[in-house]
């Protein structure tokens, strides 16, 4: 039987949820929001590829690199007004962040990115979607030999993802706009890139096109009868439907509690500068590893994107952030010296105490789905997790794998 099916959240997961959900019949109403660039995925490297899925990079291990705390110049941040007053968050973070580190959580990230990909690669030819999808590889580069040979290790003794070793001379060969820069690199093919703010406004059109109706507006209130949830709000009008999923990122813990429930994401801030219509740029995505940045060609663009930062919801980005980006990347691409980046922005990535992504049916409301707590995979999941979302919903199955994502583990 076909439902009335009400998604909020206006991000990439929240965009193919709606698009599959529609294909499988259903009537879809899609609350994307008031801005589209509220979106975290809207500061994004838009960097999707296995190499990236798992793991996650060290120095997010909080636990295992504090010596990035103590850096001046570090990418990561902590406040530390926010880590007292969530304090549990934090102790559950440091217990089970090495679930996304054992088999079941590489495996699930595995499936999620290696399935997005598919799904974004048939968008591109059965849609035309314009998204500067590109599938050069990724360029890690090093300073120091001794990092590098630590990753690759790791890499070799996992055995998952391909990866090419290479000494200074290879990688400029690789990438020749690093210049006279002695970089080492660990060269990863099967990585992709695509420009996440394309992404966001090509899935609206074809959700349009589709036939989901589009509300770009925030959710105010819910109402509840009993165990089931009745309506939600949106610009003062009531929007029924038989079910309701939730996937508005850092959005879905001010939902969470309208329903009476806490969703433990804390938010992971990320920076990113943007320089337009530059005449030089990188052939392929770059991660500079001991600054932790990475700079993305996106068409006729070049994006730098850093900082895995928590701070509360209402922090404001000071300046020196994106100075850091900008010297960083004026320093390893010569021609970028004297040009100001056209545009700067920052996003919060929902992050969740065991680095794995909510999805499933709530706990507590028979008609509620959680689709949500990506962190800093949200466009890397977002197609494969908006499919398995809408196989739920319609009253499906999905591979044992995902049963970690369940969101009883959180109560909600």
């Amino acid at each position: 039987m076909n439902k009335n099916i009400v998604v909020v959240g206006g991000g990439p997961v929240g965009a193919f949820s709606s698009y599959f959900l529609r294909k499988s019949g259903n009537s879809v109403k899609w609350i994307a929001g008031k801005k589209i660039t509220n979106s975290a995925a809207w500061s994004s490297a838009g960097l999707v590829g296995p190499g990236l899925s798992f793991p996650l990079p060290d120095y997010e291990g909080l636990k295992g690199n504090m010596k990035w705390l103590f850096r001046r110049d570090s990418p990561v941040r902590l406040g530390m007004g926010f880590m007292l007053s969530n304090l549990s968050w934090f102790s559950a973070y440091s217990r089970s962040r090495h679930k996304i580190l054992s088999e079941s959580g590489k495996k699930s990230q595995y499936m999620l990115t290696t399935g997005t990909m598919k799904i974004l690669d048939e968008f591109v030819e059965k849609y035309g979607m314009d998204i500067d999808i590109v599938h050069t590889g990724l360029l890690q580069t090093f300073k120091t030999q001794e990092e590098m040979t630590k990753i690759s290790e790791e890499l070799r003794k996992d055995g998952t993802v391909k990866f090419e070793v290479l000494i200074p001379e290879q990688c400029l060969d690789r990438e020749p706009a690093l210049g006279a820069n002695k970089l080492s690199g660990i060269y990863y093919p099967e990585e992709s890139s695509l420009n996440p703010r394309k992404l966001l406004s090509e899935m609206r059109r074809i959700n349009r096109e589709s036939g989901i109706e589009v509300i770009e507006n925030d959710i105010e209130s819910v109402k509840m009868n009993g165990s089931s949830v009745k309506h939600v709000v949106s610009d003062g009008d009531a929007i029924k439907g038989d079910e309701f999923l939730i996937s508005s990122g850092m959005g879905s813990t001010v939902i969470a509690s309208m329903f009476g429930l806490k969703l433990p994401l804390a938010p992971g801030w990320g920076h990113s500068i943007t320089y337009d219509n530059v005449k030089e740029r990188p052939h392929m995505p770059v991660e500079f590893s001991e600054d932790g940045v990475y700079a993305i060609p996106m068409g006729n663009s070049l994006k730098a994107t850093s900082f895995f930062e928590f701070r509360g919801q209402s922090f404001k980005p000071p300046a020196e952030r994106f100075e850091y980006l900008k010297k960083v990347m004026s320093d390893k691409f010569k021609f970028l010296d004297g040009i100001e980046p056209a545009s700067k922005s920052s996003g919060m990535r929902p992050c969740t105490p065991d680095s794995l992504a909510t999805l499933g049916r709530s706990s507590k409301f028979a008609n509620l789905f959680w689709a949500t707590g990506n962190c800093r995979q949200g466009v890397m999941h977002s197609g494969e997790m908006g499919k398995l979302a809408s196989i739920l919903i319609d009253g499906g199955k999905i591979p044992e794998e995902f049963d970690l994502f369940s969101p009883s583990r959180f109560s909600v």
